[in-house]
Order: structure tokens, then sequence, then C-alpha cells
């Protein structure tokens, strides 16, 4: 029996085989839309959450079979990096309070480039002051010598910028290599990655020697061995006894080889 066609010169079956494709070309499309929106604000949110914590930490959130919590912390050896602005409690006195931030703002952007080029990673900002570590979460064998030629690179960079208003803005660094524990810390309901242990300190006292000393980095013996004595010119200042240690750390003025 021949099939009738209908109106249009077409038979039913093929009329059938046009809506039914014409159903799962659309499914096919609307699916395709659906996923690629998905993709759009997964990839919208990693970047908003690396905004708040390392990128290699916000993939761990984003990728653990569980809720993560306080305390899941690593011990690594690590190299760590404190900066200070000289005297900007005074500075920010006399400016008004937008005024601060958009320098600040300005600052922050300009050293930030230096350390994440090294594969350090800023941990903290810290009113006027960054926190920041290399090998700890994102990993370098050669963590202490990138630690140096960022700080390098940070004083070359302050010697010829200016800041908000045409401001001039000085730093002190402090950089100590050891042992520390990083992960997130903080309660039940609030989270945030840092780093911690005496090593932290050390860096931060360490740049807190350069106002004694009258230079602008310092390093600790531990971080001129692991980055190699060669690789930089190194000249002791002194054996300082450190606050929080019982027996003087040789210190050392650092430039460039």
């Amino acid at each position: 029996m021949r099939l009738r066609r209908a109106q249009g010169g077409f038979t039913l079956v093929e009329v059938l085989v046009s809506i039914v494709s014409a159903v799962i070309l659309g499914f096919a499309i609307y699916r395709s839309y659906q996923l690629l929106e998905e993709s759009v604000v997964e990839s919208s949110s990693n970047r908003e959450l690396a905004r708040f914590v390392p990128r290699e930490v916000a993939a761990r959130i984003k990728t653990a079979d569980e809720s993560v919590a306080a305390g899941q912390g690593e011990t690594v050896e690590a190299t760590v990096l404190f900066l200070d602005i000289e005297g900007f409690t005074t500075l920010s006195e006399k400016l008004p309070p937008q005024a601060v931030v958009r320098t600040l703002n300005e600052f922050y952007a300009a050293v930030a480039e230096p350390i994440v080029r090294r594969d350090g990673v800023i941990n903290q900002f810290q009113g006027d002051a960054i926190l920041a570590t290399f090998n700890a979460p994102r990993l370098n064998a050669d963590h202490a010598a990138n630690a140096i030629a960022a700080a390098l690179q940070i004083q070359a960079l302050l010697e010829t910028s200016t800041f908000g208003e045409g401001l001039a803005l000085r730093a002190r660094i402090g950089i100590n290599t050891g042992q520390v524990i990083h992960g997130l810390i903080g309660t039940p309901d609030r989270l945030g990655y840092t780093v911690i242990g005496d090593e932290v300190n050390i860096a931060a006292r360490l740049e807190a020697l350069n106002k004694d000393y009258g230079t602008s980095i310092i390093v600790s013996e531990s971080t001129r061995d692991r980055a190699g004595p060669e690789r930089f010119a190194f000249a002791l200042l002194d054996e300082a006894l450190v606050r929080g240690r019982t027996k003087p750390t040789r210190i050392y003025r650092v430039a460039a080889a």
C-alpha cells in the first residue's frame, strides 16, 4: 500500500520525522545554552572566590567532597615576605579617607605584580602592610630566591613611581624562610586562609629592623642559604637578637647580583 502524501507533497512519515528532528534540535540548542550559562556562572564564581583566597585554595574549596572546615592546615617549608609602608600612619592623618584608600589600592596593585610574577601569594593586606608567601600554597622549589627577587623589583619600582595625588612611597621588607603552617583558620561560619608560625613572626620583625639599620630589605640567614649565597649581593648586617628567639639570628642586607 502506498503512503498518501500530505499537503505540499510530503508523506506523513516525512512530516513526523521533520517534527521530531526539530524537537531534538531545539532541545540540543537549549541544553547547549544551559551548559554555556552554567560554565559562565561557574567561571565567574571561581573568579570571585579567588579574589578572597588564593586560587589554589579556591580550587580545593570548589572540588572538596565535604564542606571545608577550620583547622585544615598543612606544614610546609616556605619563604615569608612582610612589607610595610614607611611613615604611612603619619601620612594618612593628613589625607581624607577616600585619598588614603585610593593611594593604598594603587600601591597594592603595583607591588602585587612582582610578587605574583615570582609565584608568590599575597595572604593578607594588613592596613598598610602586606604578608606574602612563596611555596605556600603555590608550589615553587626556588621560593627563597623568588621572594628576594620580588623584593628587589618592588624597591626598584617604588624608586620611580608615585601613588594617589603624586605621593612617593617607600617600603621596608623582611624575608624569612622556614616551616610554616598554612590553611583555613576561623570559625565554622567564617573562614580565612592564612599562614602562621614563628617563621612568619620573624619576617615581620626583620621588616621592623630595617628602621634601625637604615636598610630597605633584610633577610634571615635561612633565606640567604636557601636562595644561594652566590645569587645575590648579600652583606652581613649583624647577629641580632630577634624578639621571640633565644639565640642571635644572622641578618643580611641584600642587593641584586
